[in-house]
């Protein structure tokens, strides 16, 4: 027995075909159009035609599957120039304050080895 009941295999239509078969729904009706091009079940035909009257051709092409990723795309806004200074600037204040503590740390390891070498 042949049928789309308990069915798991979800066939894909190009929209080319899909328009085809509109084309033909035209002249014939939709159970006939179901027969003649082995689409099943036939409110799928029905369905189709309902998003063409809706959205056009680009109704029927098909659809991304799954969920939208919704972290790993940042969406990048291009930033005014004042915001761009201002990122500039925190960027620099950033790498300033990395340079004085690394000198900061080497002047107490030099004042470390200095007492060192007095004690010795």
């Amino acid at each position: 027995m042949t049928g789309s009941i308990g069915s798991k295999s979800h066939k894909s239509y190009s929209p080319e075909f899909k328009i085809t078969v509109l084309n033909y729904l035209e002249t014939h009706s939709q159970s006939e159009a179901s027969r003649y091009f082995a689409v099943f079940p036939s409110t799928t035909i029905a369905n189709w035609s309902r998003t063409y009257r809706k959205f056009g051709y680009n109704g029927l092409k098909p659809k991304p599957k799954g969920r939208q990723p919704t972290m790993g795309r940042k969406r990048i806004h291009p930033l005014t120039p004042e915001q761009q200074e201002l990122a500039d600037l925190k960027q620099e204040n950033y790498q300033l304050k990395m340079k004085v503590a690394i000198l900061e740390k080497l002047k107490a390891l030099v004042d470390q080895r200095t007492e060192k070498n007095k004690r010795q």
